[in-house]
């Protein structure tokens, strides 16, 4: 477990094989340290709890190599055995102090949140960082949502209180990073910016320096 803060980092790489050109999630991660990820999500689709395991500890392992914290989504059970930072919840997922309880003090735990009250009960459950999305248009769900757009984020994140670092989700490359920091919003979480791009690490890179610009 690293000891990497989510309030250190500027961008959240989230892996999905289903939209990566055919690439594994082992890749994806490594060009992503590569490119100076610091933390990541590893989001499976298909897996059997032993296959879970299986790639989160090889997932880990090249993250901990890179001062990379990775997160598995949903399972705490697994980010335990498997030996990540921390785990990625929503709200059908087991709750944020139980998620605490198994994983301990200095887990990282995130949660994925689309309304100011989801996003405002996240943080005061214990959460230490939220995803919120949509921000801009994006296919990536069967049942989208009505995008927010940078300033209404902007707007949520004041309205809500939130405190803890909120990275705008949905539909977001180096393009919108611009519109996002010009309504003061520098964090971002990302997937196919890195993974459908033909250099994933100069991606990466690129994406946190535009952030940091």
């Amino acid at each position: 477990m690293t000891g990497i803060k989510a309030e250190e980092t500027s961008l959240y790489f989230i892996t999905d094989d289903r939209r990566s050109l055919g690439r594994s999630a082992e890749e994806t991660l490594a060009a992503a340290v590569a490119g100076g990820v610091k933390l990541a999500q590893f989001r499976p689709s298909g897996l059997s709890d032993a296959e879970f395991l299986r790639s989160a500890r090889a997932l880990a392992a090249i993250a901990a190599s890179a001062g990379c914290a990775l997160l598995l989504n949903d399972r705490a059970d697994i980010a335990l055995a498997a030996g990540a930072a921390g785990v990625h919840l929503g709200r059908n997922d087991v709750p944020i102090p139980d998620a605490r309880r198994i994983l301990g003090a200095r887990a990282l735990i995130g949660y994925s949140a689309h309304d100011p009250a989801e996003a405002a009960a996240a943080q005061r459950a214990g959460a230490d960082f939220i995803t919120y999305s949509p921000i801009f248009p994006t296919t990536s769900h069967s049942l989208p949502r009505p995008a927010v757009g940078a300033r209404g984020l902007r707007d949520i994140i004041d309205s809500a209180r939130l405190t803890i670092p909120v990275f705008a989700l949905g539909g977001v490359g180096l393009e919108q990073i611009s519109e996002l920091k010009a309504a003061g919003v520098r964090r971002a979480a990302v997937v196919t910016a890195i993974t459908e791009q033909p250099d994933m690490a100069l991606a990466a890179s690129r994406l946190i320096a535009a952030l940091h610009d």
